[in-house]
């Protein structure tokens, strides 16, 4: 990660490096070391005790988590701590955990500064009179938000039909192909205009999809009376199909379903369809988990990801060939990031998502070796140096028996393929079922 740079190192040599904590609390920044650190330090000796700082995955559970870890603090002799804690709401501050070289101010010389733990503060507790203990995690804040967020609104679509305001617009990875399952269409269009002279639409999906190869009406292929139109309304881009058919229009009650190559690298509709599943995600955060983009030029990789670790993963990905297809919203319910992270995680095993030490998302992969390989003799190998992906000892712990069932089918609910896979060479079965939330295939 770079933490420890060559003039931090020399800098060190010259004497013992001191941990630091930096509070940036909203009423101004205050500096801790340990006490009894040397009074010529242009920091606060009130630093009594600091907690293990670790950061990694667990190699059976893929839900991300939300690593925690605390200090503790004493109090002086003017009740600073108390009347800070009393006064304001710090919750949320960003908490910075440095080892520096000696005498070395972080705001002045930074290159002289190690991050060990770059967090924000979760809460705090008086431990007893004059000690205050306080806990810190990553700032996982931005993905507790709703998604998705661009509802469809009756003043902008007041010509819709079926009531469709209050859903909420739908975004669509990767290629939903339904030729191999009965060729009927694998996305619901939803209506919002149906009118002789408006025109008649049905809405595919927020932002701008690649194609729409096969439009269905009531299961019967219509796609000739169908033309994929990409449109920015009410300052929101999207993808609609538009009736442009010579006979009668479909029935205002009809079923339109469509099978379509979902967003693709340029913003624009023209771009290769993103198909490899970490690539998904990482766009899916930046544009609509963590972000919130309408129009125009994408936002570009989010600050909360850590884009090195992200960009081994995905080639990884495309090493082995791995597609997915997401569909995401749609609906009048809306979820948390999380749970759409933590979906893609649970069809995706083979990946670990985790924060890192700088508080970003960074994630690993679960990479196997051959047990006789030279390389190394871990079932696993190591993803990042604070990442330990080595299974336990335990061989009855390990799963023996999986059923994955996969390619869910947004119009009817179900999922239309299953997998089931067992080592015959075990005596004892520890089955587990792994539903994919996300196809991880394309269904052709």
């Amino acid at each position: 990660m770079g933490r420890y740079g060559a003039s931090w190192v020399a800098a060190a040599k010259a004497g013992s490096v001191l941990p630091v904590i930096t509070i940036a609390f909203p009423s101004g920044t205050k500096y801790y070391a340990p006490t009894g650190a040397d009074e010529t330090t242009p920091y606060e000796s009130r630093v009594l005790s600091i907690g293990r700082v670790s950061v990694g995955a667990s190699e059976r559970s893929g839900a991300l988590g939300f690593p925690q870890w605390s200090f503790t603090l004493a109090e002086d002799e003017r009740r600073e701590l108390t009347l800070l804690f009393e006064s304001q709401e710090p919750s949320g501050a960003a908490v910075t955990l440095q080892w520096l070289a000696p005498d070395q101010d972080p705001l002045i010389k930074t290159s002289l500064a190690a991050t060990l733990a770059t967090s924000v503060l979760h809460r705090w507790r008086r431990l007893r009179p004059g000690i205050w203990e306080l806990t810190c995690t990553p700032d996982w804040r931005p993905l507790k938000t709703k998604v998705t967020k661009q509802p469809i609104l009756k003043g902008e679509y007041p010509l819709a039909t079926g009531s469709p305001w209050g859903s909420y617009m739908p975004q669509v990875y990767g290629i939903h192909e339904s030729s191999g399952l009965g060729g009927a269409g694998m996305i619901p269009g939803i209506n919002i205009s149906y009118d002789a002279t408006a025109g008649r639409y049905w809405l595919l999906s927020q932002g701008f999809v690649r194609a729409a190869p096969g439009v269905f009406v009531d299961g019967v292929d219509a796609t000739t009376d169908f033309s994929l139109v990409r449109a920015v309304v009410a300052g929101k881009a999207i993808s609609y199909v538009k009736f442009i058919g010579g006979g009668a229009p479909p029935a205002a009650g009809a079923e339109i379903t469509a099978d379509v190559e979902g967003y693709e690298t340029l913003d624009d509709g023209t771009g290769p369809v993103i198909t490899n599943p970490v690539a998904q995600l990482r766009h899916w955060l930046s544009y609509y988990g963590l972000g919130n983009y309408l129009s125009s030029a994408g936002p570009g990789i989010d600050p909360l990801i850590d884009t090195p670790s992200w960009t081994v993963a995905e080639t990884w990905a495309a090493k082995y060939g791995l597609e997915g297809a997401i569909y995401v919203g749609g609906s009048t319910e809306q979820v948390e990031a999380i749970d759409v992270v933590n979906r893609w995680l649970q069809t995706w095993p083979e990946f670990r998502l985790y924060w890192d030490h700088l508080g970003k998302l960074a994630m690993g992969v679960l990479q196997p070796v051959l047990q006789e390989s030279n390389v190394t003799r871990e079932h696993f190998v190591r993803a990042d140096e604070a990442l330990d992906l080595r299974p336990d000892n335990d061989s009855s712990l390990v799963i023996t028996r999986v059923n994955q069932t996969f390619l869910y089918g947004v119009k009817d609910g179900k999922f239309w393929q299953s997998l089931d896979l067992q080592d015959l060479t075990r005596d004892q079965e520890v089955a587990d079922d792994v539903p994919a939330g996300y196809s991880a295939a394309r269904a052709v």
